[in-house]
């Protein structure tokens, strides 16, 4: 996450131990709304997706996607992948494409993207629409033996999930 890199902690920390800060913490204010304020202090967004009964949609880069707590790689996909070596004609494939932030940016370009998603492809697909992209063809599975497997998850959570040989 790009705010993470700028983010102080000592800064935060000194805002945290403020007499003002403090008093008014202790009289109305959750410690998410102490954390947040410290970061607002810093210029860092932070966002409560709970408050908020239309879908929240943030843009970036001339694209647009739903709000969820994986949207801040629309950040950071310009840094981490060369999005200029995608040639006009060229066909991507986009193993594990989550909800997007590298599809979205390369159907730009590329005559066609193929987005392999087992997990996320509900959100994926709503933030290809989102955008009226036409190019880009979901494949709501795994890549693999070409068998179902069960996909451990964390907390204890699993999914069983097709796989199938690129």
């Amino acid at each position: 996450m790009p705010e993470g890199k700028n983010f102080n902690y000592r800064e935060v920390a000194k805002f945290l131990l403020k007499r003002d800060t403090l008093k008014t913490f202790s009289k109305k204010h959750s410690l998410q709304w102490l954390v947040a304020s410290a970061m607002r202090e810093q210029g860092i967004t932070t966002l409560n997706l709970n408050r908020y009964k239309e879908p929240l949609i943030l843009s970036y880069k001339g694209l647009s996607f739903y709000a969820s707590e994986y949207c801040f790689y629309m950040y950071s996909v310009y840094e981490d992948y060369p999005m200029d070596k995608i040639r006009e004609g060229d066909i991507v494939v986009d193993i594990g494409a989550n909800i997007g932030c590298f599809s979205l940016p390369a159907s730009k370009v590329a005559r066609k993207v193929y987005a392999i998603e087992p997990l996320f492809a509900d959100e994926l697909t709503r933030n290809i629409e989102l955008n009226r992209v036409k190019n880009i063809g979901v494949l709501e599975c795994g890549v693999g033996q070409g068998s179902e497997r069960i996909l451990e998850l964390w907390k204890g959570d699993s999914q069983t999930l097709q796989t199938n040989h690129l």
